[in-house]
């Protein structure tokens, strides 16, 4: 009974560390106690084995892996168009995390987007104007750090849809995307119908515009 009690109790203490770890050497700890704890009921190697297994899963944690010391941050510009022209607006989260960056990227879009709508001799409906969003996502640790960024559309109505992730140059296509929307939408007022053909095969063949 003894043995079977040490088990459990060796079995519950490795369930504990792998619930509760924040190391590769923690979560490697708690599932070698748990073996452990299972090999030391096997008649005849069980009382060698079992505590060996136990003993080297303590040890683990502190010759593999430090606490984990990974963190997280996000940021999101936004390009909307108002009384004027586009504006930018953004918020970042998490440490280091700077939105400032994205919103300059952003507020040239703007520009170069409003200088192709005074082709048409401006926006004569800004309710039709699209807009786009620009995000990013970190995760760092002690030797290593990922970055992902995207693109999303935005309707009129506000509406998000995804438009591209980790190239370089989703922006640029995002920006072409966002005048092209707007002008097929009618925020630069009414276009010949060759116009229209011609910036409606430059989107993508799923496209649908209200």
């Amino acid at each position: 009974i003894g043995q079977g009690l040490g088990a459990l109790a060796g079995f519950g203490m490795g369930a504990y560390n792998l619930i509760n770890s924040k190391s590769t050497g923690q979560t490697i700890g708690g599932i070698g106690s748990m073996v452990g704890a299972a090999v030391s009921l096997i008649p005849g190697i069980g009382q060698i084995a079992g505590p060996i297994i136990s003993i080297a899963s303590a040890l683990l944690p502190s010759l593999i892996g430090e606490a984990d010391t990974r963190t997280h941050s996000s940021t999101n510009a936004s390009l909307r168009y108002g009384a004027g022209g586009y504006g930018t607006s953004g918020g970042a989260w998490g440490p280091g995390a700077n939105v400032s960056q994205s919103q300059a990227a952003l507020g040239s879009v703007g520009t170069n987007i409003g200088a192709v709508y005074d082709l048409f001799g401006g926006v004569k409906d800004a309710g039709k104007v699209w807009g786009m969003d620009l995000s990013s996502w970190t995760a760092s640790g002690k030797d290593w750090s990922y970055t992902s960024r995207a693109t999303h559309l935005v309707d009129p109505s506000g509406n998000r849809s995804a438009w591209r992730m980790n190239e370089d140059n989703m922006v640029d296509t995002a920006s072409a995307q966002v005048a092209m929307r707007s002008i097929l939408s009618g925020a630069v007022g009414e276009i010949t119908a060759n116009m229209r053909t011609a910036v409606t095969s430059m989107l993508p063949a799923t496209t649908t515009l209200q």
